[in-house]
């Protein structure tokens, strides 16, 4: 990985953009972005950011300012560790930049230019005169395939507004509380049980697909983790839901096939005992950022009874959005019933 700066100088209520139109073979070709560049050996960042001022402005820095580190991932270029700057001090006049054009740019037109993505949220961060943080953007081109600020994964069209820093605070507050309600893992064969126990009840079961023996015994357990057990891992993703290391239910998320390959639906059920106590709203939210931050799944959704009001609720709790009732969908204990569908798609920012 390479260590590089980027420095943003603000005079009055603009940024020094740098346009970056001179080298052939750059990351950053036709992209408008600030100043800086590579360490050299044994410089340090604000060595490194004092040279590269010299270099690219003409400009001696006088006072500036760490607002944070940002670690930029676009295959197939080298990986780079930024640390960035902000500067409202210097002595000397601009010059010609061998690197682009040098220009001062309003901060509040700063979307008119060709930047990259992740730079709109940092630059959302600064605004903001937030503290310190850690942003990792990876991209795949030109696009924003992850952002993760302070080790939390950011939904799409954070930097537009949708969400300020406080409420992304409170948002992680939920997080934390979700983790501490519950915990999801792999299935184990010894918990054959203790699942046995969860779902030997016809409650549980009247609210899930036919299929599943009842009375249910621990041969029947055993059988269903020798299944999930040996389950091809890019097809299915299922954890137990765990609450003080109790097994309280079953969790999972299915990829679909063909056309359907980046879509995967998800399930759950939890043990009667578990029932109105925030469980299911927690590992809905555990297993879709899982879902989100390991594999390519685009869009999850959810088809529960539309009798089943609890499990529509846990999922609107989830950010996912009710798409309509499929009519006379299913037929369970012997009466047809709709069904509501749920999803929940990573592109439109969806996920929290």
């Amino acid at each position: 990985m390479i260590l590089t700066t980027l420095c943003y100088l603000e005079k009055e209520d603009s940024y020094l953009m740098l346009h970056r139109v001179k080298k052939k073979k750059d990351v950053n070709k036709d992209k408008w972005i600030g100043i800086g560049g590579k360490f050299e050996k044994d410089e340090s960042p604000e060595e490194c950011l004092r040279r590269e001022a010299r270099e690219e402005t003409g400009l001696t820095l006088t006072s500036f300012r760490l607002r944070g580190v940002i670690t930029f991932v676009c295959p197939p270029w080298d990986s780079e560790c930024m640390f960035l700057y902000t500067a409202d001090g210097w002595e000397g006049e601009i010059g010609e930049c061998p690197e682009g054009t040098l220009e001062w740019a309003p901060k509040g037109e700063l979307d008119r230019l060709n930047l990259w993505e992740g730079d709109r949220i940092f630059f959302k961060l600064l605004a903001e005169n937030g503290p310190f943080f850690s942003l990792k953007c990876v991209y795949d081109g030109d696009r924003l395939d992850q952002a993760v600020l302070n080790g939390t994964p950011l939904p799409a069209g954070w930097a537009d507004g949708e969400m300020s820093a406080e409420t992304f605070k409170q948002r992680r507050a939920e997080q934390e509380d979700a983790a501490s309600l519950c915990a999801l893992r792999p299935w184990r064969m010894e918990d054959a049980p203790s699942l046995a126990a969860v779902i030997n009840n016809r409650k549980v079961q009247d609210n899930l697909r036919d299929g599943i023996p009842f009375p249910y015994s621990e041969a029947d357990a055993r059988a269903f983790l020798g299944e999930i057990l040996t389950a091809d891992p890019e097809t299915l993703t299922a954890f137990a839901i765990t609450v003080k290391d109790t097994v309280a239910g079953s969790i999972s998320v299915t990829r679909g096939g063909n056309v359907h390959s980046r879509t995967a639906e998800l399930g759950y059920y939890l043990g009667e005992a578990f029932w109105g106590k925030g469980i299911a709203t927690a590992a809905v939210e555990q297993i879709c950022r899982y879902v989100f931050e390991k594999t390519d799944i685009l869009r999850i959704y959810a088809e529960p009874f539309a009798y089943n009001t609890a499990s529509c609720r846990v999922l609107e709790k989830n950010g996912f959005h009710f798409e309509g009732t499929l009519k006379s969908n299913a037929v369970k204990n012997g009466k047809v019933q709709d069904m509501k569908m749920y999803a929940l798609v990573r592109e439109k920012g969806e996920f929290r």
